[in-house]
């Protein structure tokens, strides 16, 4: 994920700011279960946040696998490697 790699920000970091955005009024999000699903999945993984949230929108709307090239996120249940 780039906050990670690219501004050195740890996991623990992005978890508790993306827990506090989705927890205000101040953000809105098209479907917040989706978010705390992301959220659990990426605290329980090595696979991105950004990946996750992608994994748990195609979950909501019935598809099983999401595929990727990402190696991390091919070890998740919820990905198929290309």
């Amino acid at each position: 994920m780039v906050l990670e790699r690219g501004y050195k920000y740890s996991r623990n970091q992005i978890l508790s700011t993306i827990n506090f955005m989705a927890s205000t009024h101040e953000f809105a999000f098209e479907n917040h279960g989706c978010i705390w699903l992301a959220l659990e999945n990426y605290e329980a993984s090595k696979v991105d946040f950004s990946d996750c949230l992608i994994a748990q929108i195609n979950l909501n709307h019935g598809y099983k696998n999401t595929f990727t090239f990402d190696r991390h996120a091919s070890e998740s249940s919820n990905f198929c490697l290309l």
